[in-house]
């Protein structure tokens, strides 16, 4: 075992009266606190040094019948061994979740039951003893569904919860004020009103209350308080809610420390990401496969895939760490269904790796969740019996991105391509890199200098996004690096594709084929293959010009789109109103056949529907085609026409392609949760 840095007067004092003392009230840290210097470390700096992260879940956060019990779900009692074993393995923080339920006394001002928090400090102290970076939160106090839950944000007492929060608050960062930069404080877990679908504006002002609270209160605390980061999340730490307009907001940091320099932040966003939640964390061997590792595509998810999770951490990048918000992945992980598919093992290490990747490439703080559990469906990395990795493959694939130079060997590297051209709609361009050595392993960072123009994924595969040039920049270990210049023209021709988002399971299907439409225009058709599900739950069906973001212009200044028919299966379906105007000097009308978008939605159950003989239900959010003969895979077809344009060319595209791009699902559901309750192992 590695040697771990002690303060070893102190603890030779503490030995003295070890006898007595079955849990140190004034542990060695607190002791050593007073002499500690707090390395206050930027947003870059902290990121870098958190590197991958370890939960030690289902332990401090677990309770019985609403007391906090660190064995009630099945895991002996944390040791320092096992944070020595996850340091070893090459984690660089600690997560500790921790509920204190009645360990609060609501009829002592809530004070906090002293030997709780002293077990707490202790498992603490296993962490920052050892250089490893701590996160504390409060946990299951939050939960709807755990017995003796109260900071309940959709409870109607919310004057007594956050008088009671902010004296949980005071005690707990009172108790850790001393140490330093090591500690960080998370504010809650996973907090919502219990029900899924779009957030309660007033219940999510009451997390946005929780988190002011918390910061003032612990900033308040003194000691390094006032300079310490703290994480806090939005509504059940789930991306979309949280980056979107769906309510979340940024508390102030009015009692900061004027040691930080101005403009700097010292406040984390906290998400967690089990998606797809189908091969993630439903307990069952239907969906086992995920990624590049898919060897049978029956068995995996129909949405969430690799290029979902670079949109939503790039979502998180672009809204938070771009001002100064490092971002905490404070959850993510699989569970083992390798008895039902020996392939999950693979493809569970590709999800790990791919965390590891896409969190690295947008400054991302990745932290896997560990409940303790080996068997099936468990989430355990390392087991607690005997602090072995017990999943070295989920190490090593984390270490691909995490492992830091000390294996290194790759003093050189070269693209196959110093300039490349992709049109919008093209299949993805692949650039691959040479290693010098030619036998080094070393794993390759992608990066795009501008993703509104081009993306690559961990590949090292293009695709065009929009007009313009960027670099596409390949980097080693080491830090040498290559690069490719991408243009990417910008089109002449509008490339429509159908699409149809599904309220079942909010996942979008797309059609494989897409037509060109230039300034002569014409008769198109275009079809796509949905399930009886689908069909039968239909939220919108729309076309879209694919060459554009979704909120730009496409390059005619003017067209009109007439529908002349739908066709399911074969049977035809007419519109109601079929005649479309594509406008960029207008705006939209409320009936949608006015749009500055090409961007048109014939079916649309919160808004307008133009089909004869399709019933919308708004309640349920569906609509669904009367009178459909169904099969396994059923065809849906738009016949339309195209006329009256204005601004376009009618010359071709220089390198128009050839084949249509492989359709993927492109909106995951924003409904669904991130992650259920944690269970108890068994």
């Amino acid at each position: 075992m590695a040697f771990r840095k002690k303060a070893l007067a102190i603890v030779m004092s503490m030995a003295m009266v070890a006898t007595s003392l079955s849990i140190p009230t004034t542990t060695a840290k607190t002791a050593e606190a007073a002499g500690t210097t707090f390395n206050n470390l930027n947003q870059s700096q902290i990121t870098e040094a958190m590197g991958v992260g370890y939960n030690l879940g289902n332990s401090l956060e677990a309770a019985s019948s609403g007391t906090p019990n660190e064995t009630a779900y099945g895991n002996p009692k944390l040791t320092e061994d096992l944070v020595l074993a996850a340091k070893d393995a090459g984690f660089k923080s600690i997560r500790i979740p921790v509920s204190y339920l009645s360990m609060i006394d609501d009829n002592n001002g809530y004070k906090i039951d002293s030997s709780w928090l002293d077990r707490v400090q202790q498992v603490v102290d296993y962490c920052v003893d050892n250089d490893m970076y701590a996160i504390v939160n409060m946990h299951g106090d939050g939960y709807t569904t755990v017995t003796g839950g109260w900071l309940l944000c959709g409870s109607s007492d919310q004057t007594k919860i956050k008088a009671k929060y902010k004296a949980c608050w005071e005690q707990i960062a009172d108790r850790f004020k001393n140490y330093d930069e090591h500690l960080i404080f998370e504010s809650m877990n996973e907090e919502f009103d219990g029900t899924y679908g779009t957030p309660s504006r007033t219940a999510y002002a009451n997390i946005n209350a929780y988190n002011q609270i918390f910061v003032d209160t612990v900033r308040k605390t003194g000691g390094n308080n006032d300079q310490r980061w703290l994480l806090i999340p939005g509504w059940n730490t789930n991306i979309d809610y949280t980056a979107e307009n769906y309510g979340f907001a940024l508390p102030t940091d009015d009692y900061l420390s004027s040691k930080i320099a101005s403009g700097e932040k010292r406040i984390m966003i906290s998400v967690h990401y089990y998606d797809p939640w189908d091969f993630c964390g439903t307990e069952s061997g239907a969906t086992t496969q995920w990624g590049d590792s898919i060897t049978d595509y029956s068995k995996r998810a129909s949405w969430g895939d690799e290029s979902y999770m670079a949109s939503q951490f790039k979502k998180m990048s672009s809204k938070f760490v771009s001002q100064g918000y490092p971002v905490v992945i404070g959850e993510f992980g699989a569970i083992n269904k390798a008895s039902y598919d020996s392939q999950n093992k693979v493809c569970r290490a590709e999800y790990y790796q791919k965390v590891c990747y896409y969190a690295k490439q947008y400054g991302l703080i990745p932290v896997a969740w560990d409940n303790g559990y080996n068997g099936d469906y468990g989430f355990a990395i390392i087991d607690r019996y005997s602090n072995k990795v017990v999943h070295q493959e989920l190490m090593d694939a984390m270490m691909e991105v995490y492992g830091g130079n000390e294996s290194a060997t790759a003093t050189g590297i070269q693209l196959n391509k110093s300039e490349l051209t992709i049109h919008i709609g093209d299949e993805k361009q692949q650039l691959t890199a040479a290693l010098t050595p030619s036998d080094s392993k070393d794993k390759v960072l992608w990066s795009s200098s501008d993703e509104s123009v081009a993306a690559v994924n961990s590949k090292g595969q293009v695709s065009a996004v929009g007009a313009g040039t960027c670099t596409i920049t390949a980097s080693v270990p080491l830090g040498y690096k290559a690069t490719c210049k991408v243009t990417v023209p910008q089109a002449n021709y509008v490339r429509a594709k159908l699409y149809l988002l599904e309220t079942a399971s909010w996942q979008s299907v797309i059609s494989d084929e897409y037509v060109d439409i230039y300034s002569e225009g014409g008769k198109f058709s275009l079809s796509l293959d949905a399930t009886k599900s689908q069909l039968q739950n239909i939220g919108s069906l729309y076309i879209k010009d694919i060459n554009v973001a979704d909120d730009e212009a496409s390059v005619f200044d003017k067209a009109t789109l007439k529908v002349t028919s739908f066709e399911i299966n074969g049977q035809k379906y007419t519109m109601k109103n079929g005649k479309f105007t594509y406008d960029v000097s207008q705006k939209a009308s409320d009936d949608g056949l006015i749009c500055p978008v090409f961007n048109f939605s014939f079916i649309n159950v919160w808004a307008n529907t133009h089909v004869n003989n399709v019933t919308v239900e708004n309640a349920n959010y569906k609509a669904y085609f009367n009178n459909v003969n169904y099969q396994t895979t059923n065809k849906v077809t738009m016949n339309f026409e195209v006329s009256g344009i204005n601004g376009g060319s009618d010359v071709q595209p220089t390198a128009a392609p050839t084949k249509a791009p492989t359709a993927a699902p492109t909106k995951a559901p924003t409904v669904a949760p991130t992650k259920a309750p944690t269970v108890a192992p068994t």
